[in-house]
């Protein structure tokens, strides 16, 4: 009987089985699950990985699980007397113990996305702690549209320079929405407390700005800018609805970032539903931020160019929490 993967050309053997050898975490997470998938309907599934943990194989996916998988399988086994030393007789007990138990395959699957879950959040936490010193550039970003991505920007551009700090806006989006919404707030003669500027300018003048503020409005979804908006940034911030599918979108979007980041929740109809949105964050240890922008204290819409928001806003907390984060003393 011959596995799944043999019938797949050799070369596309070589890179979904053994995606490390890629330079490219991206692909790397994709070809991992794509392999995992095939693997899971593999009739020798059990054999191949009582032949990969037998052997000690270090390298790429083998009935599914990577090496650190595999190696959760292996002390599960050995719990239960059943211990995979490459011989011939335990290899046949470990195929005969994987077969009574195909759960098993799944549960260490599980604890090892836990424990990297785990990893991310400590090194996210360290990464955020660190942040005192660093360029106070912030990205935020939108798994999906109509999350408020561009309202909390302006809000907490507005809330930031309430102490007279200097802030720049960076309007990274292709349609220039809000360079628009600038330059309609000096025709009509009204000053903002912040500079708007496009992305063009803001790559001539560099990443820096004299110890001022700078945040990025990154396009939602994955796109150049919004790639370019989190090399340039210290800190994201992923802004979502409190409805599970955007909830679960920017879930899937944290776990792509290389740069710490926290969620914040922009579209609450009322305190209870932003607390249930935070708790759905908390158990999926995402980091999220103090505040929860609800219905009574957000707006819907941008506030007219150069008008001020509401005094009040959840976006006062926001401000004061990332000068806490950034505070050098």
């Amino acid at each position: 009987m011959k596995g799944v993967c043999s019938g797949l050309h050799p070369r596309i053997q070589d890179y979904m089985w053994g995606p490390d050898r890629l330079n490219d975490p991206a692909r790397q997470r994709a070809l991992t699950a794509a392999a995992q998938v095939l693997c899971d309907m593999c009739p020798i599934r059990s054999a191949c990985l009582a032949d990969a943990i037998g052997a000690d194989d270090q390298y790429g996916v083998f009935g599914g699980l990577t090496v650190k998988g595999r190696r959760t399988l292996a002390r599960f086994a050995q719990t239960e007397g059943v211990v995979p030393d490459g011989s011939e007789l335990s290899r046949s007990r470990f195929v005969a113990w994987l077969d009574m138990h195909p759960e098993a395959i799944d549960q260490a699957r599980i604890v090892q996305t836990e424990r990297r879950r785990g990893e991310r959040g400590d090194r996210r936490s360290r990464a955020v702690e660190a942040l005192g010193g660093r360029a106070r550039t912030v990205a935020f970003l939108s798994a999906l549209s109509g999350a408020g991505k561009t309202i909390s920007v302006v809000c907490t551009a507005w809330a930031l320079a309430s102490d007279g700090a200097p802030v720049r806006v960076v309007d990274m989006a292709p349609d220039g929405h809000l360079c628009a919404w600038a330059r309609t707030a000096e025709r009509s003669g009204r000053t903002l407390p912040f500079d708007v500027v496009d992305a063009a300018a803001f790559e001539e003048s560099g990443a820096g700005h004299d110890g001022g503020w700078t945040l990025l409005d990154a396009p939602h979804g994955a796109s150049r800018g919004t790639r370019r908006a989190l090399e340039c940034a210290s800190l994201a911030i992923l802004v979502s609805r409190t409805d599970e599918e955007s909830l679960k979108a920017t879930w899937q979007m944290s776990h792509h970032l290389a740069v710490a980041s926290s969620v914040l929740i922009a579209d609450a109809a009322d305190r209870r539903e932003g607390d249930r949105a935070q708790a759905w964050l908390d158990e999926h240890r995402l980091a999220h931020t103090v505040a929860a922008i609800g219905h009574d204290d957000g707006l819907a819409a941008l506030p007219e160019p150069g008008e001020r928001p509401p005094a009040g806003t959840g976006y006062g907390t926001l401000a004061n929490e990332l000068r806490d984060v950034f505070r050098t003393h």
